[in-house]
C-alpha cells in the first residue's frame, strides 16, 4: 500500500485493527495469512473435472509454457502463409489452445482447494466500464495511450468480448445482477459495486468468521447510508 493510500484510509485501517483486537486474544495472534488476488481467479470445479495433484504443478507449468511457445511459432507461420486459411496449422492451434485452457482450469481448481476462504468482489457492467476507460491506456493518444488499430482497447470490444466473457466465466457463481447463487465455499460481496470501506469491513469480518470467532454474518452486512460504499463511511450488520 502506498503512503498516500495509508494516509487516505488511516481511520479505516485503525478501525480494522481495533475490530480485530476486540475479538482476537493476544495469545491467538500468531496466525500467518497468505492473500492471493487475481482476475478470473475462480473456476467452477463441477465443470473442470479433477484438479491435478499439487506435486504436478512444475510439470504442468512446463507443459503450459511449451503450448504458449508453440502458439507463438504458429502465429508466425500463419502470417507467412499466402493463403489466409491454412486448415492444418489452424487445427493445431485450436488443439493447443484447448489444451492450454484445460491446464489453466485444472490449475485453478487445484489452487482453489488450498484456499481456506474464497472471497469474490462482483461489479456491474457500468462500473467496470467506467473504471476501465478512465485509465490512460484506454484513452486515445495524445490524451492517453490508446493508438490507432488497438481495437481490443475500444468500448465496442469491451461490450462484445470483455463483459460477455466475464459473465460467462462467473455464471456458476453469480447471477446477471452480480448476486450470489449460494455456491458452497465461496463468499460473494453482498453489495455489487461497494467501495473500499464496505469491502474492507466485509472482508475482515469474513476472515474472522472463518477463523471461528463470533461475528455477525458478514453476508448480511449492509450499507448504512450515504458514503459507506464510495468513501469508506460505515456499515452495519442486520
Amino acid at each position: 500500500m502506498s503512503a498516500k493510500a495509508i494516509l487516505q484510509y488511516a481511520e479505516l485501517i485503525q478501525e480494522m485493527k481495533d475490530r480485530v483486537a476486540s475479538v482476537v486474544q493476544d495469545n491467538e495472534r500468531d496466525t500467518t495469512f497468505c492473500i492471493v488476488e487475481g482476475f478470473l481467479l475462480f473456476t467452477d470445479p463441477a465443470k473442470q473435472g479433477d484438479a491435478f495433484d499439487i506435486t504436478e504443478a512444475e510439470a504442468k507449468e512446463k507443459m503450459a509454457q511449451a503450448c504458449i511457445t508453440r502458439l507463438e511459432e504458429l502465429t508466425v507461420e500463419l502470417e507467412k502463409e499466402e493463403d489466409a486459411a491454412c486448415p492444418k496449422l489452424e487445427k493445431e492451434r485450436d488443439e493447443i489452445e484447448t489444451k492450454l485452457f484445460e491446464i489453466g482450469a485444472q490449475a485453478k481448481v487445484a489452487m482453489q482447494s488450498l484456499f481456506d476462504l474464497k472471497l469474490f468482489l462482483p461489479a456491474s457492467k457500468d462500473e467496470i466500464k467506467k473504471r476501465r476507460f478512465a485509465r490512460a491506456e484506454y484513452i486515445d493518444f495524445p490524451d492517453g495511450q490508446r493508438l490507432p488499430g488497438q481495437m481490443w482497447k475500444t468500448e465496442g470490444y469491451f461490450d462484445e468480448k470483455v463483459w460477455s466473457n466475464y459473465v460467462k466465466a462467473h455464471d456458476w457463481l453469480i447471477d446477471e445482477d452480480g448476486k450470489a447463487k449460494g455456491v458452497e465455499g465461496f463468499q460473494v460481496r453482498p453489495i455489487v459495486d461497494a467501495g473500499i470501506g464496505f469491502t474492507v469491513r466485509w472482508a475482515v469480518d469474513s476472515i474472522l468468521a472463518n477463523l471461528g470467532y463470533a461475528i455477525p454474518d458478514p453476508q448480511k452486512r449492509i450499507c448504512c447510508g450515504e458514503g459507506c460504499c464510495d468513501r469508506g463511511g460505515s456499515s452495519v450488520d442486520l
